[in-house]
């Protein structure tokens, strides 16, 4: 007995692709085993029971059909000689077939019951749990490679169905051991000799299972970081604009090379072990074969010795098939059993990950001030501190440019103020309360934000700007005053506000200015107390430029904001300016204030100035 292929591309642990994992939480294997059990029986109680219940009769059905075997076997020898009558022949008969046609019955049932719950229901489930757990982590886990090469692992697992397939694995062990000990007790009652002899032939079974399956969870387990650097080479061919790029400037094929050399090292590895699995199998027939044949003889010295019947020897053949076919699926599937107890394991540590310190004081508001003491920040895996040392004061209304060269710290500072990432030494304080111990769903709920990789939204040019306030996205008004403030009055005109925008289901499509303008539309749209904008104007002409600053902070006057950007143009429309420099203040003052100080401020402006001569 195995785990039924009934599902639809059921498969084993060592011969398809299953997700690695972590080694973050290493709980027990009773613990992994019994998490997987709750969770199922709670998401798919009825398909749960009814599963178990299945593999309890479809333990016992060898055992049964070995019984009713020799049965028959019997009746009908005695009927051929003589002393038993035909009723009691086709008696024998129609319970052997009647155990056949329940057994079948039962079979199509569970065939239905585990397809539909514990695949399907409880691999949504999971799908779901991996997803509302992603939404939940820091932001900065998302620079850690470590951490998202555990949620490759972890998405694997579930694309592989492992938490069914242990839940289901663990069920036919408990199976299998009532076959194996009905059957054997069957087969021992012919010659205790067959009992040894079906368990020897089938052993290597589980020698080849465990070996492969540890071999192919570290396999799994190594390949993760290659797994995904393939899925983003090939995603490169599927995105419109890496596209563009790709076919004009003619790399594409370059590309596709890399593509194909990170395949072959993926696949070559998993061929391999794929070779050592199908030799290990064929060597375990072979033994199986020799098994069946000593049984053969065996059963055949036993007839001619006249310890048996003729029909008892038919009986002990098919008992001893049964045996083996018992013994072999117990122990390939016990020898799985490890490595599918660590993809489980691996699911279960990434779900037990910490998650957003969301903080726990409410906030109603700025009153005075953001300070930032002296602050430091470093990304996960750096030797050095993105931002090291940084002490300033942002007034409420008021408007602070961040300013200085590529890597400068400057777009990590405005995340910092935000409350995405943590600090790693100093404190942001908000009216003098630390910002990790306010509550961030309501700080984040006062903050409008502009990202430097503004995302192009595929929806309707109303769901564009009004996804920022969901509450008032019917305020066709108010819409339209927040296109005409980010300089789209024009697209107004020519598209309804319920026009579909990008290519991808069929709509208008924009430049790369005209998405840019509506990331900043979408901010205005939304009525908050902090604007936080990185780089908002970095598609636009300088004369676009300036019109879509001028509009911005007419709408701003009493609103705190906060404008990062290489460019020191707009400098001059803020009331003060920090430069950043190696992940440090350089300094920070008036424009007029910093150019009469000749610095750092000085030379940047000095040398933009050039691009406007």
């Amino acid at each position: 007995m195995s785990i039924p292929d009934q599902r639809r591309g059921a498969t084993g642990f060592g011969r398809a692709s299953a997700g690695a994992g972590s080694g973050a939480a290493r709980s027990g294997s009773l613990a992994v085993l019994a998490r997987v059990y709750r969770q199922t029986l709670a998401i798919a109680p009825v398909s749960g029971i009814l599963s178990l219940l299945y593999y309890l009769f479809d333990g016992l059905f060898p055992a049964a059909v070995a019984f009713l075997s020799a049965r028959l076997f019997g009746s009908v020898s005695g009927y051929l000689g003589g002393t038993v009558p035909r009723a009691t022949v086709l008696a024998s008969a129609g319970l052997l077939l009647g155990c056949y046609i329940f057994q079948q019955a039962m079979q199509l049932l569970s065939s239905v019951t585990i397809n539909a719950g514990i695949y399907e229901k409880c691999n949504s489930y999971h799908d779901m749990r991996l997803a509302e757990k992603a939404s939940r982590l820091p932001l900065l886990a998302y620079e850690d490679a470590g951490i998202l090469n555990q949620l490759a692992r972890a998405k694997d697992s579930v694309k592989r169905e492992v938490l069914g397939q242990l839940f289901m694995m663990a069920g036919l062990f408990v199976a299998s051991g009532i076959g194996i000990v009905s059957v054997v007790g069957v087969l021992a009652s012919y010659s205790v000799w067959f009992v040894p002899i079906s368990l020897l032939s089938v052993l290597p079974y589980f020698i080849a299972a465990q070996i492969r399956g540890k071999e192919f969870f570290h396999i799994k387990r190594a390949q993760a970081g290659k797994a995904r650097r393939l899925a983003y080479l090939w995603g490169l061919f599927t995105g419109r604009r890496t596209l563009k790029e790709m076919r004009v400037m003619g790399f594409d094929g370059y590309i596709m090379d890399q593509w194909r050399k990170c395949r072959d090292e993926v696949n070559e590895e998993l061929w391999e072990l794929g070779r050592k699995d199908a030799l290990s199998l064929l060597f375990c027939d072979i033994l199986r074969v020799l098994g069946y044949g000593a049984s053969l003889v065996l059963a055949l010295l036993l007839a001619l010795r006249g310890d048996i019947s003729t029909g008892l020897f038919g009986a002990c053949i098919a008992a001893f098939l049964a045996v083996q076919e018992q013994v072999r699926s117990f122990l390939v599937q016990l020898g799985k059993a490890p490595a599918a107890l660590e993809f489980a394991r691996d699911y279960y540590a990434f779900l037990d990950l910490p998650e957003e310190n969301t903080g726990g004081q409410r906030y109603s508001g700025l009153e005075r001030e953001i300070a930032a003491e002296n602050v430091a920040f470093r990304y996960p895996g750096s030797g050095k501190d993105a931002v090291e040392g940084v002490s300033f004061t942002l007034k409420k209304g008021e408007k602070l440019a961040i300013v200085g060269e590529n890597g400068s710290g400057k777009t990590t500072l405005s995340k910092l103020l935000l409350g995405l990432y943590p600090v790693r030494e100093g404190a942001i304080r908000v009216d003098g309360r630390n910002l990790d111990e306010l509550e961030k769903r309501d700080y984040w709920q006062r903050a409008s934000v502009v990202a430097q990789q503004f995302v192009s939204y595929q929806l309707t040019l109303r769901e564009n700007i009004g996804m920022s306030c969901p509450a008032c996205i019917q305020e066709d008004e108010r819409l339209l005053r927040a296109l005409d403030s980010a300089g789209l009055s024009d697209l107004a005109e020519k598209l309804p506000l319920d026009s579909r925008l990008g290519p991808a289901f069929g709509g208008a499509e924009l430049s790369g200015g005209q998405w840019q303008k509506l990331a900043i539309a979408r901010a205005l749209f939304r009525d908050s107390e902090l604007l936080v904008l990185d780089e908002p104007t970095s598609a636009l002409d300088p004369l676009i430029e300036a019109e879509v600053l001028s509009a911005f902070m007419e709408l701003t006057r009493d609103k705190t904001a906060v404008i990062v950007s290489h460019r020191v143009g707009l400098c001059k429309r803020v009331d003060r300016v920090l430069v950043m420099k190696n992940g440090r203040v350089a300094e920070i003052g008036a424009h007029d204030e910093l150019l009469r100080a000749g610095g750092e401020y000085a030379r940047l402006y000095t040398e933009q100035e050039k691009w406007y001569r």
